[in-house]
């Protein structure tokens, strides 16, 4: 499995930036449609419904905070929940708007392969400064406590509740933290929401309007480029941290406790919706799918199915599944799904726009 995993790497790695030998002969103009469809069918409105989701985290939060209770807090763990789905339907757009003043990392730092989230939620909630809390200085902080991996742990860490409806200071203060993520997430939500919509700003303007006076788009294949390149990471990024690292080397030897957001047990959904998100990517209407041969759609469009089949059939959240013999052997195989996936997409679709991509292992993380 190491030596698939590397050859694919390697296959992603070998020609960052170039257009493959296969290079289809498309237009400006067909590239253009396709930029079009993707900004206004797909990527703004989920970064609407982001900001919609992170909107309702706060009224779930300020319901808490005022009237601490089991029933508040379940609203504010459903409002959680909520968000996550949103932000998952929307984590592959790692360009732009999400990156500005880090605002993916500070969304949702994860993998945290040091365990820089405990250490530092640990130090904030010891010193109980509520100095810290306030919106420009925790903006400021460390991401590892501002996004969505700290509120979970807030919300879902064993005893999350008793510690959270206290009357004592600690449970004021802690109350107090997941009020302060929440109304970051939401200001990031909306300011990324904002950027993908205002036609005067300066991202729009960029990915809209390439050209020799763009500084960052000379044409508009380069902007299908970034789409296209969100697609082929995330696939991978899938594979090498959402399934590998919680693998482990062997079903013998798993590391549960390295699934993304099993404290909430949502590890399969969050990948679930990813590739929900990814698949619609590729549908949507005018984009990819538009441009390519109905052999090469029906078999890009079964890589996707599969990989949904596989996701289906497994009856337990990730970090339980890989604990247990047979059904780690199907998580095994729905990385391979998800490999398979992205290496279709890498040999087919990408010739057919006539673009190549690089893979950087990390891509950040």
């Amino acid at each position: 499995m190491r030596n698939r995993l590397m050859t694919i790497m390697l296959g992603l790695m070998a020609f960052p930036l170039l257009f493959g030998a296969a290079r289809a002969d498309m237009s400006e103009a067909a590239y253009e449609t396709i930029n079009r469809a993707v900004i206004s069918d797909h990527i703004r409105p989920a970064y609407d419904a982001l900001a919609r989701a992170a909107a309702e985290l706060v009224e779930a939060e300020a319901v808490f905070e005022a009237a601490p209770s089991q029933e508040s807090l379940a609203g504010v763990q459903g409002a959680y929940h909520g968000l996550m789905d949103a932000w998952m339907a929307v984590e592959h757009a790692r360009f732009g708007p999400s990156m500005t003043d880090h605002r993916w990392d500070r969304f949702f730092y994860w993998p945290d392969k040091h365990n820089t989230g405990t250490r530092q939620m640990s130090k904030l909630l010891s010193e109980a400064d509520p100095a810290t809390l306030e919106a420009a200085s925790f903006a400021r902080g460390t991401a590892a406590i501002q996004g969505l991996p700290a509120l979970e742990r807030l919300l879902f860490s064993d005893g999350a509740a008793e510690k959270l409806l206290g009357a004592d200071e600690a449970a004021a203060f802690r109350r107090q933290l997941v009020g302060a993520i929440a109304k970051n997430l939401s200001q990031m939500a909306l300011e990324m929401a904002a950027e993908w919509s205002d036609p005067d700003g300066a991202w729009l303007q960029a990915v809209t309007a390439p050209g020799e006076n763009n500084p960052q788009f000379a044409d508009q294949r380069s902007v299908t480029l970034i789409f296209y390149r969100s697609l082929q990471r995330s696939l991978l990024r899938t594979s090498l941290f959402k399934l590998t690292r919680p693998l482990g080397e062997s079903c013998a030897k798993p590391k549960p406790r390295r699934s993304e957001s099993w404290r909430s047990a949502r590890s399969l959904q969050n990948i679930e919706i990813n590739l929900a998100a990814l698949e619609k990517l590729y549908e949507t209407d005018g984009g990819f799918a538009a441009q390519v041969t109905p052999a090469v759609d029906e078999e890009i469009r079964a890589g996707f199915q599969d990989v949904k089949e596989r996701i289906d059939g497994i009856d337990q959240p990730l970090h339980m599944a890989v604990q247990d013999e047979a059904l780690c052997a199907q998580i095994d195989q729905l990385r391979t799904a998800v490999q398979d996936l992205t290496e279709t997409i890498k040999q087919r679709l990408g010739p057919a726009l006539g673009l190549q991509t690089g893979f950087n292992s990390t891509d950040g993380d």
